[in-house]
């Protein structure tokens, strides 16, 4: 288990000249007043993001968002996820630089944010936007203007959102 309380629970950079960052997380990842897992890639090589539970409650939960991960590298970048809460953020925030390819984004529980949106995931890259939630929740508070899923590709490549269940309290439960 990994928590912060002023600072991200994990924060991981790959400045220029590195190749891939890889982060792997089994158990509870939880920051009280940032996003629980903060990441950005600015290297050659893919981003790899897995964090999962078997205790089966919420295993990322952040003050900020959950999951901020920015890609500006040159790989793919993918993000898989069992539960995620977000208090002042986007449950998951993934973006992909035009310098990069596919990205991916993969929730196998629920993504649930209070104020933002439960999946923000945008691909300026060339390759494709993937997204495959089971239960995504933007701005559970009913406070704002967001998205259950808010899915943006202006690179290449095809866009595909799988989800079983969607919500947009105050706008669209899915935009793409």
């Amino acid at each position: 288990n990994v928590s912060g309380t002023d600072g991200q629970a994990i924060g991981a950079y790959g400045a220029a000249g590195t190749t891939d960052l890889s982060i792997t997380v089994d158990g509870l990842v939880r920051s009280e007043n940032n996003d629980a897992i903060f990441t950005r890639l600015y290297g050659s090589g893919d981003l790899t993001l897995t964090a999962t539970n078997t205790a089966g409650e919420a295993q990322i939960t952040g003050g900020g968002s959950g999951v901020y991960a920015l890609n500006a590298g040159s790989g793919a970048a993918s993000v898989t996820v069992d539960n995620v809460t977000a208090a002042n953020g986007n449950g998951i925030f993934v973006d992909n630089e035009a310098s990069a390819t596919s990205l991916s984004v993969t929730a196998k529980g629920t993504v649930q944010a209070t104020t933002g949106a439960g999946i923000f995931a945008e691909n300026d890259g060339t390759g494709d936007l993937t997204i495959n939630a089971t239960n995504a929740e933007g701005d559970a508070a009913g406070s704002g203007t967001t998205y259950g899923i808010f899915a943006e590709h202006t690179g290449s490549g095809a866009t595909v959102v799988t989800a079983n269940s969607v919500t947009g309290t105050v706008i669209d439960g899915i935009r793409v």
